[in-house]
C-alpha cells in the first residue's frame, strides 16, 4: 500500500477518524494489551462488536490493526453488522461520528450482484449508493467479494429435458455447450472434508420482479440429489439460488442448473461473475483480494 511513503513525510493519520466495518473484533483486548492497538476505539453503539469465543477469527481486530500499523495517529472506530440492513446502518452511523475514511471486509452472498444500484430501485447497492453520495468527503473503501478463478459465467444454453429427484423439467444447462464443449448438462466440482462448499447462482433478471425460476441441484456421481438450492432468506423475487453443505470425504460432485428460457442467465452488464454483492454501488472505491500462482 505504499504506507511508508507517507510516513517519510510525517503524515500518520492524525485528525482523521477510520470506521471499520466487520464481523468479529474479539482480539482487541489482547491487541491493545500487546501495543497493536490503541487504548481507545470507539464502538458503534448499535452493534458494538463480538464477546471473545473460542476460534473466532477476529477479524475485524485484525483490520484495526493493519489502520493502525499504517496510520497510528488515526481514531479508530468499529462496527459488526449481522445482516445488510445492519451494515447500512453502520455506514449512517460512522458518518455521524465523523468518519473520513470506511472500510469494510464483510462480503453479502445472496445479494443483487447485477443490480447498478439506482436510488429507486430498492436493492441493497442502492442503500449503500445513497449514503456514498450524500457524503462525497468521506472515502469508502469496500469489499466487494472476489471469487476469484472459483466461479462459472455464461449464456444460459438450454440442453435436452431432463430428470433430476423426480421432477422432469423441459430443459436444462448445458455446460459443454457453453464453454465450447461436447454437450454436458453437469459443472464437475471438487469437495472438501473440512470446507463449506457455498455454490451461489445468480442471473441478471430486475431485482423483486424475477420471472424465471432456475433450480440449482447438488448430485454425487450415482445422481443422488445431495442438495436444492433455495432463495436466500427474506429475498422475494430475486434471481438467486444458494445452498451451504459439507462433505464428509472428497468426491466428485454435480451442480445441474435447471430449468429455464433461453435469455434466463445473460452476460451480466460490466462487473462479471467475480465480483459479488455491494461491488456495484457508487462512489466507492471497491477491494478485491483473489489468490495468485507464481
Amino acid at each position: 500500500m505504499q504506507a511508508d511513503l507517507l510516513q517519510s513525510v510525517n503524515a500518520n493519520g492524525a485528525n482523521i477518524k477510520v470506521g471499520v466495518i466487520s464481523g468479529d473484533d474479539s482480539g482487541n483486548a489482547a491487541s491493545q494489551a500487546a501495543g497493536y492497538l490503541p487504548a481507545t476505539i470507539w464502538a458503534d453503539p448499535s452493534y458494538p462488536g463480538s464477546t471473545p469465543t473460542p476460534g473466532d477469527p477476529a477479524e475485524g481486530t485484525a483490520m484495526l490493526e493493519e489502520v493502525h500499523a499504517m496510520a497510528p495517529g488515526a481514531s479508530l472506530g468499529f462496527c459488526g453488522p449481522p445482516t445488510t440492513a445492519d451494515f447500512v446502518t453502520c455506514y449512517q452511523d460512522f458518518v455521524t461520528w465523523g468518519a473520513n475514511v470506511i472500510v469494510d471486509d464483510l462480503g453479502w452472498r445472496g445479494n443483487d450482484m447485477f443490480t447498478i444500484g439506482a436510488p429507486a430501485d430498492g436493492s441493497f447497492a442502492a442503500a449503500i449508493t445513497q449514503i456514498t453520495q450524500a457524503n462525497p468527503q468521506v472515502a469508502f473503501a469496500s469489499s466487494a467479494g472476489n471469487d476469484a478463478r472459483d466461479y462459472f459465467q455464461a449464456h444460459y444454453i438450454a440442453g435436452p429435458a431432463c430428470t433430476i429427484n423426480g421432477t422432469t423439467y423441459p430443459s436444462c444447462m448445458d455446460f459443454g455447450q457453453a464453454l465450447g464443449q461436447s454437450s454436458a448438462n453437469e459443472l464437475p466440482v471438487t469437495m472438501y472434508t473440512t470446507i463449506p462448499f457455498i455454490p451461489v447462482l445468480e442471473w441478471n433478471d430486475p431485482l423483486g420482479s424475477t420471472a424465471d425460476q432456475l433450480v440449482l441441484y447438488l448430485v454425487n456421481s450415482s445422481g443422488t440429489v445431495l442438495a436444492t438450492g433455495t432463495a436466500a432468506p427474506r429475498m422475494t423475487g430475486v434471481p438467486v439460488k444458494r445452498f451451504l453443505t459439507h462433505q464428509a470425504r472428497l468426491a466428485r460432485q454435480t451442480i445441474y442448473s435447471l430449468p429455464a428460457p433461453s435469455a434466463a442467465i445473460r452476460y451480466p452488464s460490466r462487473y462479471w461473475g467475480t465480483a459479488m454483492e455491494q461491488c456495484c454501488s457508487e462512489r466507492g472505491l471497491r477491494v478485491l483480494s483473489m489468490r495468485v500462482k507464481q
